[in-house]
């Protein structure tokens, strides 16, 4: 009978530790997912936190970006205005040339080339100060633009009294 005893409480003892490593086990896992979740919460903060920071920098990009676009628009528009003047000058500079040649011909010729000259400079001119004022080079490419315009202009006329 006291061998039973023992065996018995031998029995006992090895299913309370089995409970108690159980349970151990259970506070462990409990312990590890709730540590797991604590860390995918910190990782959605930081993420949300990013991309807060992503959305204020480019809303202010945004509101940085609008005047100088609208500077740009203003300086190309005094660059278009610019070359519409020179390529006035020029087909008046042109029409002088083949009337003393006495072709009108080649005045309406050279009148439409000047034409197609200017809309070209003035595509040129427009994207160029876009490209200046990014740059803020606008001075000194508008006096470039002109020396250019006006060699042209003295090929032009060479060429027509060639003719």
């Amino acid at each position: 009978m006291h061998f039973s005893n023992s065996v018995n409480i031998t029995g006992e003892e090895e299913q309370q530790q089995q409970q108690q490593q159980q349970e151990e086990e259970r506070q462990q896992q409990q312990e590890q997912q709730g540590e797991e979740q604590q860390q995918e919460q910190q990782q959605q903060e930081q993420q949300q936190e990013q991309q807060e920071k992503e959305e204020a920098a480019a809303a202010a990009a945004a509101r940085t970006a609008a005047p100088e676009a609208a500077a740009a628009a203003a300086a190309g528009t005094v660059a278009a205005d610019a070359a519409a003047a020179a390529a006035a000058a020029g087909t008046v500079a042109t029409d002088a040339a083949a009337a003393a040649a006495g072709t009108v011909a080649a005045a309406a010729a050279t009148a439409a080339a000047t034409a197609a000259a200017a809309a070209a400079r003035i595509r040129t001119i427009s994207g160029a100060a876009d490209d200046a004022v990014d740059a803020g080079t606008l001075p000194s490419l508008c006096m470039r633009k002109q020396q250019q315009q006006q060699q042209q202009q003295q090929q032009q006329q060479q060429q027509q009294q060639q003719q």
